[in-house]
């Protein structure tokens, strides 16, 4: 979640009523480049409005200036990806400047950028003579970093693939239990764990259903999934 970004649309957009709400649902999920994944589904559940009503809320968010399509859904499971684009944040990428440079007649409120550190000045004489080494640091073998998989960020259509995958329902009294930011999070540690992205680890719990595993009781956390995995790969 971006506090940035959940911030300023609260005290920078120019959106009211239900086109606020669905901003801030968006930006509650932003990263910190105000970019989001989010099905019309789950904005529909988190916002208590219909898919059609959340169609046209995005639409006229487009059209405020405030909310950009970064790349369109591609079916279930690849909901489409936003990007927040409120004028007074001051991480809008190098490439879009370009695209923002032309005429708007939308009244805007701007934060001015920091003034930039001064560049330290530089010899311009290059030498081709190695730096000197520490005395003490000769003859020592520096060890090497190690590398491990990274995955990309979790996103709510992640958590609901794994959910599905492995037969779980959200609880009856808490329709949006599975929403939480903690569920996000300890899909991460499971990826982390086992060292497979997430198609794979549905697949895996798939084969274990039809192997005849089963939770014996309704998880509450996705790191209870480790009953159906196994051991995993990390030490």
């Amino acid at each position: 979640m971006s506090s940035t970004y959940l911030s300023f649309v609260w005290s920078r957009s120019r959106a009211r009523g239900s086109h606020k709400l669905v901003l801030l649902a968006l930006a509650e999920h932003a990263d910190r480049n105000g970019e989001v994944e989010l099905s019309l589904r789950d904005m529909a559940m988190l916002c208590g409005l219909s898919k059609t009503r959340v169609e046209e809320v995005i639409q006229a968010l487009i059209d405020l200036g405030e909310l950009r399509i970064r790349a369109a859904g591609a079916g279930r499971g690849n909901p489409t990806r936003y990007w927040i684009t409120l004028r007074s944040v001051p991480s809008k990428r190098p490439e879009d400047e370009k695209a923002d440079a032309g005429p708007d007649k939308s009244p805007v409120v701007t934060v001015p950028d920091p003034k930039p550190e001064p560049e330290k000045p530089f010899s311009t004489v290059q030498t081709s003579k190695p730096a000197p080494q520490p005395v003490e640091a000769r003859g020592t073998v520096q060890p090497k970093p190690q590398t491990v998989g990274t995955f990309p960020a979790i996103t709510q259509a992640d958590v609901d693939a794994v959910l599905a995958a492995a037969g779980i329902a959200a609880p009856d009294d808490q329709p949006f239990y599975w929403s939480r930011k903690e569920h996000r999070d300890d899909l991460t540690a499971l990826l982390a764990r086992y060292g497979r992205p997430v198609d794979v680890l549905c697949a895996d719990l798939r084969a274990a259903l039809s192997k005849g595993k089963s939770l014996q009781h309704r998880p509450r956390r996705l790191t209870e999934l480790s009953t159906l995995l196994g051991k995993g790969v990390a030490a």
